[in-house]
């Protein structure tokens, strides 16, 4: 097994010239999503398992929903705060995204409509999950109604909780 990543040119014909470059670590999906994408630009690669992204600034909390869906056969990539989580979700293109509202650097609501104006990623179901409950003359769930949420789940929440609504969101 090839542990370090490497160039090696390859000449299959007389009009056949690539480059293999070989990644390892928490690199070579990336690696494979952007040769993907490049090929194949409307359409995100086939995975084996559903992938979920989980996007809140509880580090723990993430951890918990990453433990409680793994052996359920899901892969789960998480984000702590609203501008990783967009990158992380226009690079990998997950099934279903699970999306706190109060983060730093970009709040969920801001990730909603950034979601939105995005054709490929406006697609995705979104649940959130926040210790929010009341902003002004609107709830936080009307809002993120609005903007697309399938699901509006208040904190603290059961990681069961969490799983019975994903797997009914992929379902659907």
């Amino acid at each position: 097994m090839v542990q370090n990543a490497g160039k090696m040119p390859a000449h299959l014909g007389p009009a056949a010239n690539f480059r293999l470059h070989l990644c390892s670590g928490k690199h070579k999906n990336n690696a494979m999503i952007f040769w993907w994408k490049k090929k194949h630009p409307e359409q995100p690669p086939r995975r084996e398992k559903p992938l979920i992204v989980v996007v809140d600034d509880e580090e723990d909390l993430c951890r918990l929903v990453q433990i409680s869906l793994t052996p359920r056969g899901y892969d789960v990539e998480t984000a702590h705060d609203g501008a990783a989580g967009l990158e992380l979700i226009r690079l990998r293109q997950p099934a279903l995204i699970v999306l706190d509202i109060k983060m730093p650097r970009m709040n969920g609501y801001q990730v909603l409509a950034r979601l939105q104006q995005e054709p490929n990623l406006a697609k995705i179901p979104v649940i959130v999950m926040t210790s929010l409950t009341d902003s002004s003359d609107d709830t936080d769930e009307d809002w993120a109604r609005r903007l697309g949420v399938r699901q509006f789940i208040s904190k603290p929440v059961d990681p069961l909780v969490i799983v019975d609504a994903i797997e009914s969101q992929l379902k659907s």
